[in-house]
């Protein structure tokens, strides 16, 4: 059996312009501190913004990815590891803001 719907269809992807600002500083070889400024939505429209610092710690691994990231200037990139550890403020109109830890590894 064979159907066919002409109904209005759902898409995927949203089209919207949320701006973001990453500035990174390395500290050590294995370490460097970076801070995110960017605009936060919610239900499709723009609310707040985010901001806050992370320090990202490269795990040294016995094998490093030197070729994949021959044009890259990230050199994070090039690690099989990084942990991520960071705070961030969200400023929120007519409600106190909202304060969280960030973390993750790659």
């Amino acid at each position: 059996m064979l159907i066919f719907t002409l109904g209005a269809r759902a898409p995927a992807q949203v089209d919207q312009f949320l701006p973001e600002i990453d500035t990174y500083y390395k500290i050590t070889s294995p370490i460097r501190i970076w801070f995110q400024a960017k605009e936060t939505n919610e239900a499709g429209a723009p609310v707040t913004a985010e901001f806050g610092p992370s320090l990202d710690f490269y795990i040294k691994s016995p094998v490093r990815l030197q070729n994949v990231t021959a044009f890259d200037l990230d050199d994070s990139k090039s690690r099989v590891v990084v942990v991520s550890i960071g705070y961030r403020y969200l400023p929120t109109p007519g409600t106190p803001p909202t304060h969280h830890m960030e973390r993750c590894s790659r």
